[in-house]
């Protein structure tokens, strides 16, 4: 199956692009790891995969409008 044809059946199917999907699954996983963990923020940014602990400030402003530390402390 050519990367057009997946692109065009996931669409039918889940109403989004795979791109976009990712970037969901990707923010929920951010959100609820921040959430949940007791970790500090650089061992929870190098478990999800970010080079920094300013990377995943950077990524957490963009999406949530929140840095790291403001998410974790609205889930106490």
């Amino acid at each position: 199956m050519s990367t057009k044809t997946f692109t065009r059946n996931f669409k039918k199917h889940f109403n989004t692009t795979p791109k976009q999907w990712m970037l969901s699954q990707k923010k929920q996983e951010v959100q609820k790891e921040l959430m949940q963990s007791k970790d500090k923020i650089e061992v929870i940014s190098n478990r999800l995969g970010f080079s920094s602990g300013s990377h995943l400030g950077l990524y957490c402003k963009k999406y949530f409008h929140s840095t790291p530390t403001e998410i974790k402390k609205s889930s106490e």
